[in-house]
């Protein structure tokens, strides 16, 4: 009985940190990933859809504002090279929602004109968890892009990172799932039958 009240109590303790645990940090080393805010943005390079047309995923993670971010703005490079179309293929809660305005960069959560920006700026939605698929038109295979959103807040992104290759990383353990696995090894001994 003593073996199983301490069993029980490990098991409650692993619960409660692991509700508390989050792995929405962009990983050590990483060349495709910017933070904000807690929020990562994360940009792989799925492929070529043909005509120089290239499909890259941006995946969002993380806790998003309460306030709602409604608009951000991106430019794809490779090499030397500026993209000279972005289309959103699909999105979170569909693209219907959302307006690309080509030339226009995020300022204060918004859309505005900048002369010769590279910038295309989506607006009209809200920024939800999930994978966003671009359409871009480009010279060669993405391999860089540049994010402004949420400019004016706490969630602020004025940066540039690499676009990954088609395969995404592979995912990094979360603590709490580090610590379910060496609750369940500890507890073995404790199934022994008495004879």
């Amino acid at each position: 009985m003593k073996k199983f009240a301490i069993f029980a109590v490990l098991a409650a303790l692993a619960l409660c940190i692991g509700g508390v645990a989050k792995a929405d940090t962009c990983p050590a080393g990483s060349t495709n990933c910017l933070q904000g805010g807690g929020v990562t943005y994360t940009f792989t390079n799925s492929g070529s859809d043909g005509g120089g047309v290239f499909d890259v995923n941006m995946v969002v993670s993380g806790p998003l504002p309460s306030t709602g971010l409604t608009s951000f703005s991106v430019f794809f490079t490779s090499g030397s090279n500026m993209d000279t179309a972005i289309t959103l293929e699909s999105a979170p809660g569909g693209i219907a929602q959302w307006t690309a305005l080509q030339g226009q960069q995020n300022t204060n959560n918004g859309c505005s004109n900048a002369t010769s920006t590279p910038f295309t700026c989506f607006t009209g939605g809200t920024v939800a968890d999930g994978t966003y698929v671009f359409d871009v038109t480009i010279s060669g295979a993405p391999d860089g892009v540049d994010l402004k959103i949420g400019q004016g807040s706490d969630f602020a992104i004025s940066q540039s990172t690499g676009v990954g290759g088609t395969t995404p990383p592979p995912p990094t353990p979360e603590p709490a799932s580090m610590l379910l696995l060496g609750l369940g090894l500890a507890g073995v001994p404790f199934l022994r039958r008495k004879k």
